[in-house]
């Protein structure tokens, strides 16, 4: 019975981490030895369509290769020898510039055509090396890592051979830039990464195994040409939250300019109207002359009264003032003139 219990506990952990996994892609092709182990250390499936979750680590032998297909229609493609590390494949379909990628190639080589994250948001893809960090513009491009000098005496250091678009190859001295055609390198001592001159051997010999296995096949089903390299599905373009925005703003604008000049005019002519003549006031309409009417006897009760208070105040005070004058005016006497002498008797 305990025994019984424990399964069903351990069937429903696995049950519940299953449930917790982010699915960032599928198993697309493969062939040789492939190994996928997930973040918890445990082994996982490696066959076609299988799934490929966040923190997973993708192995392949000497032999073996292997493509995934992303959420975002990006394509990352291992070759022999090789160790990559999924560490953040965050997708947001409704807000691009908020997806993040960040992966770790420990060795061997991964070729990146990148999807609807690389070509909306740049800045947020990255790959770190051991000896180097990687940033893209919307790229076909494929890293090399070279840990111990192999039978070709490929130096040990970081590679980069850019098919289409731009790379930014990055140390803690200072960083490089590739476009379509060119090679860098950054060395294990952490100068900066450096062009070269021509494309190391190692990169032929990665081209002849991917024809061989039919690698380049699997691309060209998944993606259209770009360039010397490869882009977007055909069936798949490149929008962004940002874009509506930006297409809608000088919309918005025009309309709050013609709004703001329907409001000038308006303003406008409410101050010519402001200026009409007596005469042409009482052109106006009825209506107008009520609703002024209605505006005045609208006026507080106590207003009016103190206003008419203040009015006979005034004119009591005048009347009062005029009356005062016009009696002040009647009493004053008149000068008297002295009565003429008596006639003379002669």
């Amino acid at each position: 019975m305990h025994r019984l219990v424990r399964y069903v506990f351990l069937f429903a952990l696995t049950l519940a981490g299953l449930a917790h996994a982010t699915v960032v892609g599928r198993i697309e092709a493969e062939g040789g030895q492939v190994e996928r182990w997930g973040a918890d250390g445990q082994p996982r499936t490696a066959h076609v369509f299988a799934h490929i979750e966040q923190g997973d680590l993708i192995t392949t032998g000497p032999d073996g290769w292997v493509v995934l297909s992303m959420v975002d229609s990006a394509s990352l493609t291992l070759k022999g020898n090789s160790r990559m590390r999924i560490g953040d494949y965050d997708f947001k379909p409704a807000e691009p510039k908020r997806s993040n990628i960040f992966l770790e190639l420990l060795t061997g080589s991964l070729r990146s055509i990148t999807g609807l994250i690389g070509h909306s948001n740049p800045q947020a893809y990255l790959v770190k090396t051991p000896t180097a960090t990687m940033g893209i513009r919307g790229t076909d491009h494929e890293i090399l890592v070279i840990t111990q000098p192999d039978e070709l005496q490929t130096p040990v250091g970081t590679y980069d051979h850019v098919y289409d678009g731009r790379t930014v190859m990055r140390t803690v001295a200072g960083s490089l830039e590739l476009t379509a055609g060119e090679t860098g390198v950054a060395h294990p001592d952490g100068r900066v990464p450096e062009h070269m001159s021509k494309q190391p051997a190692a990169y032929d010999k990665l081209q002849k195994f991917a024809k061989e296995k039919g690698i380049d096949a699997v691309l060209e089903r998944l993606h259209r040409h770009s360039g010397q390299g490869f882009g977007l599905p055909p069936n798949v373009t490149v929008t962004t939250s940002a874009e509506p925005k930006t297409a809608d703003k000088p919309a918005t604008e025009s309309s709050s300019t013609t709004k703001a000049d329907t409001t000038t005019g308006s303003d406008a002519d409410a101050a010519k109207a402001g200026t009409t003549s007596s005469k042409d006031a009482s052109d106006k309409p009825t209506s107008d002359a009520k609703s002024a009417a209605d505006a005045k006897t609208d006026k507080p009760a106590a207003d009016t009264k103190t206003t008419a208070d203040s009015d006979s105040k005034a004119v009591s005070t005048t009347d009062s003032k005029t009356s005062s004058t016009s009696t002040e005016k009647k009493t004053t006497p008149a000068p008297v003139t002295p009565p003429a002498p008596p006639p003379k008797h002669k």
